[in-house]
């Protein structure tokens, strides 16, 4: 009894079930709200209560608990739930711990959250993302983005093309060094200061249009117009910069 009043007080989703057959024991009203069903299905076997989520990963998992003594977890889980009529796919992280009595594994526990609207919110974010990636990859122009010490942490294909370097070494050189000088246009060298990334980075301005030369070793040299401009987060900090340029050699 007093364990019956603590899982239906309980602030999680918790479900317990008893013997092979997992006969559903306890259920509180958490976990009935996620199932969408009501207190009818006490006393039924899990996949005579719940038809829908035969077959799911979460399922063979609970069975296994109970065979094994073993407690599994899972993280962000698809079970197929029947909400309204209709089966939709959600998403769990749970712990399955097994019921002991004399030694003997008499049943299994389920406590449940439903993480379903976080994933769904990462996957829309992640295919925005691998959207934003592919646009930035075809774009004509070369781009790349820094942190907010002005390091550089991605450059797109064109970037590396007209630089004639790969995003490794992009990460790994250092401002004006040897394998890559800025140079104003009367061929002075460029202060750090004065580079259109660094002058978002510690004023917010954007920058547009400003041609600057880069030297190789070769004594070869570039001419690039660069627009930037700053990465702000929800206060208005300097998270990074982004920095668009393209090769205006042939112009100048």
């Amino acid at each position: 009894t007093h364990i019956k009043r603590l899982v239906e007080r309980a602030p999680v989703a918790i479900l317990v079930f008893r013997g092979s057959e997992m006969v559903i024991d306890l259920v509180n009203e958490s976990m009935l709200e996620i199932l969408d069903k009501d207190k009818s299905i006490i006393g039924k076997p899990l996949l005579k209560g719940l038809p829908e989520i035969e077959g799911a990963p979460a399922v063979h998992m609970l069975f296994e608990v109970f065979n094994t003594g073993k407690t599994l977890e899972g993280n962000e889980q698809p079970v197929p739930i029947k909400r309204n009529g209709i089966i939709e796919t959600r998403f769990f992280n749970f712990s399955y711990r097994p019921l002991m009595n004399d030694g003997k594994i008499t049943g299994v526990m389920d406590v449940a959250v439903d993480v379903t609207e976080q994933v769904l919110a990462r996957k829309i974010l992640e295919t925005n993302e691998q959207r934003l990636q592919r646009i930035l990859d075809s774009m004509a122009e070369g781009v790349m983005i820094a942190d907010e010490k002005g390091k550089i942490t991605y450059a797109n294909a064109m970037a590396e093309e007209i630089m004639g370097m790969s995003l490794d070494s992009f990460k790994d050189r250092e401002y004006n060094d040897e394998k890559w000088k800025n140079e104003r246009l009367d061929g002075t060298l460029l202060p750090r200061e004065e580079h259109p990334l660094h002058v978002v980075l510690g004023t917010k301005t954007p920058v547009y249009d400003q041609e600057i030369a880069i030297a190789k070793p070769s004594g070869e040299k570039h001419y690039i117009s660069i627009n930037a401009a700053p990465l702000l987060n929800d206060l208005q900090e300097v998270t990074g910069g982004i920095i668009s340029f393209t090769d205006v050699t042939k112009r100048r």
